[in-house]
This record gives structure tokens, C-alpha cells and sequence, in this order.
């Protein structure tokens, strides 16, 4: 097998691969819209929440809550707050 040959192939794996994962990430997304309460989105943040409940508590000096925007961050420290 030639280099170009094997350059080809792994072009055509990348391409399946990211098939694959746009597909699976529109599917979380639709269910992610379809139930705003989702069991993903509580497993994600179940940790970040008892930090914030210890604070909130005082039971902690503070907590920093960081990622990409968009993530629900504030979201969840607000739910968390109000409650």
C-alpha cells in the first residue's frame, strides 16, 4: 500500500468518525431540548452542586466554577441558590 493510499484510507476513517460523532451529538442535543432536566446534565453537574451547596452552607470559603461558556455554569449556581 502506497503512502497516498493510506493517506486515503485514514481521510475516509476520519470522515466516518466524524459522521459518527455529529450524529450522536445532534441526538444528546435533541433529547437535551426534547427534557431540560435531563439525566446527563444532572450526572455532569452533581459535584459541582454539593461545592456549591457547601459554600452556600459556609461550610466552604469558595468554589471556582469554571469551563467553556454555554455550559450552564451559572445555571446551575443560581438553581442551587434559589433553593
Amino acid at each position: 500500500m502506497t503512502n497516498e493510499e493510506e493517506l486515503k484510507k485514514i481521510e475516509i476513517e476520519r470522515e466516518k468518525f466524524e459522521e459518527k460523532a455529529d450524529q450522536e451529538f445532534k441526538k444528546i442535543l435533541s433529547k437535551i431540548e426534547q427534557d431540560k432536566t435531563t439525566d446527563l446534565i444532572e450526572e455532569t453537574y452533581f459535584i459541582p452542586k454539593q461545592y456549591v451547596k457547601m459554600v452556600a452552607k459556609g461550610n466552604s470559603r469558595g468554589f471556582l466554577f469554571y469551563g467553556e461558556c454555554g455550559l450552564g455554569k451559572t445555571y446551575a449556581v443560581k438553581s442551587i441558590t434559589r433553593k
